[in-house]
């Protein structure tokens, strides 16, 4: 079955078909739940939402629970079916088509920019920090990312430090994790710091630390409580 996907991903470039039908299916699913057409109120436990008003409450229920918009899915199983699809085709895939910047910058819009709430943007940073099933068998410290090392490299430089893409004041905690998470991989990439079997870092060479200014500007600016 690998080789009958990286065949295919070769000749029909998968991954790029699979993220125009993500976002074809963010916009539509946008139009609906913009328009007001939600499912039967008694369908709703409102015990669960005290704190909600009505409409908050019909829009919370559709994005977490609602099956009827597309097929029989819901609107989380339509969203993690997709990314993945896209995990499988980047796993085995060729040079010629794998995952690449644009794909992660396309993708960054529909569940980051773009997004109806924090629900999607969870969805998408669990998927970015998603590791192999398999450890290094040197090193069983070592994070085991499914995403490329060259590409990690260039969402920290090109999406995460990119103010276009990324807003430090209000840049959320989830997406801190994820800018963490990656900071201190790359680091360890780059024998900067090394981490320890408790998980714990140690500084190896400070002037070296790539994106520690950065860093300390997010610490600073940022106005989360988490951050």
């Amino acid at each position: 079955m690998d080789d009958v996907i990286s065949k295919w991903n070769k000749n029909y470039n998968l991954i790029e078909l699979v993220i125009k039908n993500l976002e074809k299916y963010l916009s539509e699913f946008q139009k609906y739940y913009n328009s007001g057409k939600f499912p039967n109120d008694k369908k709703l436990n409102y015990q669960n939402y005290v704190n909600l008003n009505l409409l908050d409450l019909r829009k919370k229920y559709l994005i977490y629970n609602f099956k009827a918009f597309d097929g029989k899915y819901s609107y989380r199983e339509n969203l993690e079916t997709r990314l993945n699809f896209v995990t499988n085709i980047s796993i085995n895939s060729n040079k010629k088509n794998e995952l690449n910047l644009e794909h992660m910058k396309k993708m960054w819009g529909c569940f980051i920019k773009n997004k109806l709430s924090n629900f999607e943007q969870t969805i998408f940073i669990s998927w970015l920090l998603r590791e192999k099933p398999e450890k290094d068998p040197k090193n069983q410290t070592k994070k085991n990312y499914f995403l490329p090392d060259n590409l990690i490299n260039d969402i920290f430089n090109k999406i995460f430090i990119d103010p276009n893409f990324v807003e430090v004041p209000s840049m959320t905690f989830d997406v801190f994790k994820c800018f963490q998470s990656f900071f201190e991989y790359i680091n360890v990439q780059q024998k900067n710091m090394e981490m320890n079997h408790r998980n714990q870092f140690r500084i190896l060479k400070f002037n070296s630390i790539f994106g520690k200014d950065y860093f300390w500007h997010i610490l600073l600016y940022n106005s989360n409580e988490q951050v």
